[in-house]
């Protein structure tokens, strides 16, 4: 299938490495659409009409394509030199260089199906850093961040335990403690997955505003046009600084498209059964360091306002809390099974 309308923000000189173009004749023999080379092969191609780059992929090989450009990478790692590649009325043409390619580099493949290998569950603040406080005193408490996320981001990763097996659940803190971000980051970075998996970052904090009236959830993701660094190591030593440059561009461009179908399940499920009791204020965007240093689909929720006082009400009583849990476990499922298929 073709992923459309995909986030790329793509490295505009590149454009000009692709100087081989060709005349398009649908009347040739030769040019073939891409559909009809890879159907009886075990592939999917993932394709950006706006940003006109693609790649086709199986478990074991992949082709990374721009329109109208004169090569092709393989595996991120060499560049192949191809006659033509097009995007003609809806469908991608191409020449009989690249048709052997295609059928060259996925002789044999197995299409294995893509998996979530872990989901790293982060409780906002702790320790020496209380987060936000509430001013508000309710039954004689008053509402630290740090103890609140935590309370919901534990009940949620009990309730992925035992409804996700296979997956490993982990938390970047299960207790009251101090844990600099980039601890944070570094756990959900230092965990391998092989080429058909991924890993879920999901941040859990408590808003404040100096508008006492202010309430609601909210989910931020990356903002859309800015790239994060998501390549390992090993990605950036094995590759030249040319395949480089669109190796980070199209992970880039997956990443923020996971992130943004992963916020909007889990926004669309509180909103389904926390929206009337608060504000559904949507998905946004800001380079907060977690969802920015990680290198996979990441986002932060924000459960609400500990500055609104009828919010604080709501967010102590044991029934909302879990349906505040449920339906964050939900959002994620949901996530999981559409990647999964």
């Amino acid at each position: 299938m073709y992923l459309k309308n995909g986030r790329f923000s793509f490295i505009f000189f590149l454009y000009f490495l692709c100087f081989s173009l060709f005349a398009y004749s649908s009347d040739s023999d030769s040019f073939v659409f891409i559909d009809d080379v890879v159907k009886d092969k075990n592939v999917a191609i993932f394709f950006d009409e706006n940003r006109n780059i693609g790649e086709i992929k199986s478990i074991d090989k992949l082709i990374t394509f721009m329109i109208d450009c004169d090569f092709v990478l393989v595996d991120y790692k060499y560049k192949v030199d191809i006659d033509y590649i097009k995007f003609r009325e809806g469908k991608i043409v191409i020449g009989p260089i690249m048709t052997n390619l295609i059928n060259d580099e996925f002789k044999n493949n197995l299409m294995d199906s893509y998996r979530v290998k872990a989901i790293v569950i982060d409780p906002g603040h702790g320790g020496r850093d209380p987060g936000t406080v509430s001013q508000h005193l309710v039954n004689g408490i008053r509402v630290r961040e740090k103890d609140y996320v935590l309370e919901i981001a534990n009940g949620v990763t009990k309730e992925l335990i035992k409804k996700l097996k296979g997956i490993d659940i982990i938390e970047t803190r299960s207790v009251d403690k101090t844990l600099k971000l980039k601890d944070r980051s570094d756990i959900a970075n230092n965990i391998k997955v092989s080429e058909n998996e991924v890993v879920l970052f999901i941040s859990f904090h408590a808003n404040a505003s100096i508008n006492s009236r202010a309430k609601g959830f909210e989910v931020w993701v990356m903002p859309s046009d800015i790239n994060k660094d998501v390549l390992t190591e090993d990605q950036k030593k094995n590759t030249d600084s040319d395949s480089e440059m669109i190796l980070q561009d199209i992970i880039s461009m997956q990443v923020s498209n996971e992130s943004n179908q992963l916020a909007y399940s889990i926004l669309n499920n509180l909103d389904k059964n926390i929206g009337s009791y608060t504000n559904n204020r949507g998905i946004r965007e800001e380079q907060y360091f977690v969802v920015r240093e990680t290198r996979m689909p990441a986002v932060l929720i924000e459960l609400g306002f500990l500055s609104n006082l009828e919010e604080v009400k709501n967010m102590l009583k044991n029934d909302y809390k879990k349906i505040l849990i449920n339906s964050i476990v939900l959002g994620i499922i949901e996530f999981v099974e559409d990647y999964q298929e």
